[in-house]
């Protein structure tokens, strides 16, 4: 990773809120469907130049947290990004 990090990176602009966006990704690799432990996986890593987030830049910005509303089931995997 250190070596394509390094021929890849004059695809960043060089400005303020640029970076280099990596996504280390495990996936099973095994033939079959279902619940199971992979006998096969693979890694690979997805890797993308991005700029700011937000139109405003590193300004702040407002948010609203509601508990009432739950982006998973009890017993889930909210507390995570998971391609399960």
């Amino acid at each position: 990773m250190e070596e394509l990090i390094k021929i890849d990176r004059e695809w960043i602009p060089k400005k303020r809120g640029y970076s280099l966006y990596l996504r280390p990704t495990y996936i099973s690799m095994t033939n079959q469907l279902g619940v199971l432990p992979a006998k096969d996986a693979k890694l690979f890593v997805v890797m993308s130049p991005v700029g700011p987030y937000f139109p405003t830049g590193f300004n702040a910005i407002n948010i609203t947290c509601n508990e009432e509303i739950l982006r998973s089931w009890k017993g889930g995997f909210g507390y995570a990004k998971l391609g399960a």
